[in-house]
């Protein structure tokens, strides 16, 4: 059986509080937390960073329309494994996972990108052919009334 703790706040010092400081008023005792060992706490405490997370009134965990949508039925289960298994990248597992995602998601939005760009070309062309009958049109009456100034 495995305890776990349930606070995951991260202090910036793992000493006793005897820092010695000297004349230019830094303490020479503590060491400069890097990014690398923060991110060596996080996942040493099992915590997903960067990761918005939205819950609803009764406590349950929203699924938001982007991201979480979007996954293939192969990238859920990347990511169930994942976060049980030890650290670390699969890369047999995330070329599946990236090629379902190819398969499916990635062509129906270019797809749906490529109607809309066609889509505004055929109303741009529309819209310029209307523009050159209207010009014609105004230089036809323009033209049969200087013929009746004429007459």
């Amino acid at each position: 059986m495995k305890v776990k703790r349930v606070d995951h706040t991260l202090s910036d010092s793992d000493d006793d509080g005897g820092d010695v400081i000297d004349e230019h008023g830094f303490s020479s005792s503590k060491k400069a937390v890097t990014k690398a060992a923060v991110a060596r706490k996080l996942l040493k405490k099992n915590i997903h960073a960067n990761q918005k997370v939205k819950f609803g009134d009764d406590g349950e965990v929203v699924v938001d329309g982007g991201a979480a949508q979007k996954k293939s039925q192969e990238g859920l289960d990347y990511e169930r494994s994942d976060s049980s298994g030890p650290s670390g990248i699969d890369l047999e597992k995330a070329r599946v996972v990236l090629r379902a995602e190819d398969a499916t998601f990635d062509k129906k939005q270019e797809r749906t990108r490529v109607k809309e760009m066609h889509k505004e070309k055929r109303r741009k062309e529309k819209e310029a052919k209307n523009r050159r009958r209207k010009e014609r049109t105004e230089e036809e009456e323009e033209e049969e009334g200087k013929e009746e100034v004429r007459c």
